[in-house]
């Protein structure tokens, strides 16, 4: 996996982005408050050599269904269609059930970091790195406990996280999945819904 994991050697901390469980509000909200020449950019491996006793790694968990959801109607629902998704046969404006079913056949040994599988972005050998995991569904409080942690090491991020890329509540999101569809992405987020939402 390629190197995409904010670490803070000075801090002890690290942060491990989603796509679409804004991933990108919280980058440039910790860029506004840290000199971004010490900020390093580490694979999952490498993060798993680095961390040791009194380090913190963070991460925030989309439910795995909206968060499809949201990726379809942002960046797949567009005429200036994210290009890097044709290498898994999606196109623009691809229809919803369409693109589930080409999501399901691909593995997240090879799938982009968008739609690959919470659980395998935050895991190495088989083991879940994230120390602290906080839910997108509860962003505010999310981030409160986010900037307490930063806080307690050192680092004073400002109040209101930017909300960028902003594409949806995560309210209706169920809206667009029919029976097939749901089954279909159930199974193939599997591991993301009993880990972190037992509920479906």
């Amino acid at each position: 996996m390629k190197e995409h994991n904010l670490v803070f050697e000075e801090l002890r901390l690290v942060f491990m982005p989603t796509r679409k469980a804004a991933s990108t509000s919280i980058k440039e909200a910790i860029k506004a408050a840290y000199p971004r020449n010490n900020i390093q950019l580490r694979s999952n491996a490498e993060v798993a050599e680095t961390i040791r006793d009194g380090w913190v790694v963070t991460a925030i968990v989309r439910h795995p269904l909206d968060r499809l959801v949201s990726m379809w109607r942002h960046l797949v629902c567009r005429d200036d269609f994210y290009t890097p998704f044709g290498e898994f046969g999606l196109r623009a404006w691809m229809p919803f059930p369409e693109m589930v079913e080409r999501i399901a056949e691909t593995s997240d040994d090879t799938a982009d970091l968008h739609f690959r599988s919470q659980t395998s972005l935050f895991s190495y050998a088989g083991k879940l790195l994230p120390t602290w995991v906080g839910r997108f569904e509860h962003l505010d409080r999310a981030w409160g406990d986010f900037r307490e942690i930063a806080r307690r090491r050192g680092l004073n991020l400002a109040t209101t996280l930017p909300h960028m890329n902003n594409t949806s509540d995560g309210s209706q999101w169920a809206n667009s999945y029919t029976k097939d569809t749901l089954s279909i992405a159930q199974e193939r987020y599997r591991d993301d819904l009993n880990i972190w939402y037992r509920a479906g």
